[in-house]
């Protein structure tokens, strides 16, 4: 395998042209794999567009099955939605269509193609300096991560494929627990990554700024930011980089319009939504279509506070992020409406990622769009949805909920002891399993405690208990406690997986010793 290296005046030469080489290897897999990328600015050079589809009929039943669940108990609000949506046109921004083909196909590839082709000539001057590993650092909670690395992934292997000894590698930040799907779409592409895990589940990758400041801890993106000084890296900056925003405002931004005019429709009746991750998605949107009539108003979704919703920040986590004050100045306020929904409220976020095939940032959307309809006079007359990502990253999680509560319901009850190790973590799982709870017809009796400020009395007096927690650890420490004291205690981690099991007899035997 030939080396790149200063002292060699054939490989001299071939680092010369390492740049157009990386740019030529860069734009093949662009073109190859169909990733919606834009070659040069003027005269909108796109490569592939993300399709924009109508929903039909049965989608639309779908919703108003959604709309029955989310205004039980509110007949007028139902029946406005109902009239709502049978008078609108719907239509969905598949930026996630190819995602069960390849994992990395999100509404984050059209940024994260667009931040690593701008960092190409940096890329190349360290190969200059004789480099043959190249570090870049990010911090993500999980989609962004996929996309780089499979990018990176696809490069490494037309430089190997060429003989070429230069690697590029892509240091992830993760600063708490990821979706079992997410981790497992990660390890596809594990051969140009590497993954740093700060075990701080109270730290996401973007956490209100101010607030970490006031708390003596750092956010993610710090945590990548210095890493990248440290190690002589290149630092991406998702939350920052205004390459990003280019890139939807490019890209998505120009994708629906063109979406809108082959379905021959009047983009000025037009409202788009999109939740807010990183908030390039909504700035750029804004930016690309700031000077045109092409959509009537942009929805830019939000969780409730201390709600975890995969990749996406609440209202108080968002302060001090870069995007958001953009998109929050003046000269963009009666474009943007910002919308809090409650993503948790008896498990409707899990009932729309299964029954409409959708990840959960995009579920999102769907439920800002049922509310939205609830109103009599609404703004817009149709809606473009961003469908971020499809539902296989977060199927693993709910069918490891759905086997844990079969496997363990007895007498068609359950009672389980929610662990506040984590609060947020812990309000996700509730709310899957009130989800699934309802969909396998099983009743479980939620007990939610924290151990530290609350003795266990409570499940002392129980015969048998169910304790789980975020990682399990805790829940392991307290079902160890209790089978100590004649309780049979099994625990279990978030995701359902049995982490202390009082009936391994030699796991029980080693505890008791």
């Amino acid at each position: 395998m030939s080396s790149i290296q200063r002292s060699d005046s054939k490989d001299n030469e071939a680092t010369k042209d390492f740049s157009k080489l990386l740019n030529d290897i860069f734009l093949d897999i662009i073109i190859k794999n169909n990733i919606p990328f834009v070659l040069t600015d003027e005269n909108h050079n796109i490569k592939n567009t993300i399709p924009l589809d109508i929903l039909g009929e049965e989608e639309k039943r779908k919703l108003k099955e959604i709309a029955e669940k989310m205004f039980k108990g509110d007949s007028k609000k139902l029946e406005i939605v109902e009239k709502n949506i049978d008078k609108v046109n719907i239509l969905l921004l598949k930026a996630a269509e190819r995602e069960g083909k390849n994992k990395a196909f999100n509404i984050k590839l059209v940024a994260a193609a667009r931040l690593l082709f701008n960092l190409l000539d940096d890329i190349s001057k360290k190969v200059k300096e004789g480099s043959k590993e190249i570090n870049l650092y990010e911090a993500s909670s999980g989609n962004f991560a996929i996309s780089l690395a499979y990018l990176l992934h696809e490069i490494n292997n037309e430089l190997k494929r060429r003989g070429i000894d230069v690697k590029i590698k892509l240091n992830i930040v993760i600063s708490r627990s990821l979706p079992e799907g997410v981790k497992k779409a990660l390890n596809e592409y594990n051969d140009s990554l590497n993954v740093i895990e700060i075990n701080n589940d109270q730290l996401c990758p973007a956490p209100g700024l101010n607030q970490n400041a006031a708390n003596g801890n750092i956010s993610g993106i710090e945590y990548a930011k210095n890493l990248a000084k440290i190690k002589n890296g290149i630092y991406i900056g998702q939350y920052e980089n205004p390459s990003a925003v280019e890139a939807h405002k490019l890209v998505t931004a120009y994708s629906i319009e063109q979406g809108l005019k082959k379905h021959n429709l009047d983009s000025a009746k037009f409202a788009v939504i999109t939740t807010f991750g990183t908030g390039a998605t909504a700035l750029g949107l804004v930016k690309g279509l700031e000077n045109n009539e092409s959509f009537s108003k942009l929805y830019v979704v939000f969780p409730e506070n201390d709600q975890d919703v995969a990749g996406i920040r609440s209202k108080a986590s968002v302060k001090g992020l870069s995007f958001y004050e953009q998109i929050s100045d003046e000269a963009y306020r009666s474009k943007v409406d910002e919308v809090e929904v409650d993503a948790f409220k008896n498990g409707l976020l899990f009932e729309v990622v299964e029954k409409l095939g959708v990840g959960e940032s995009t579920t999102l959307n769907i439920i800002a769009l049922l509310n939205i309809l609830a109103n009599e006079n609404i703004e817009a007359k149709n809606f473009v949805i961003i469908q971020h990502d499809t539902a296989s990253k977060y199927a693993d999680f709910i069918k490891s909920l759905k086997s844990f509560v079969k496997n363990e319901s007895k007498d068609n009850k359950l009672d389980l002891f929610l662990i506040h190790s984590n609060k947020v973590i812990t309000n996700r799982t509730k709310a899957a399993l009130m989800y699934i709870s309802r969909e396998l017809e099983v009743k479980i009796n939620l007990i939610e405690f924290d151990p530290e400020k609350e003795d266990i009395k409570a499940i002392k007096k129980a015969s048998y208990a169910v304790v789980m927690c975020a990682k399990g650890i805790r829940s392991s420490t307290i079902a160890m406690r209790l089978t100590k004291e004649g309780v049979k205690a099994k625990a279990y981690n978030a995701y359902g997986e049995l982490v202390f099991n009082p009936d391994d007899k030699e796991e029980l035997e080693s505890l008791m010793r």
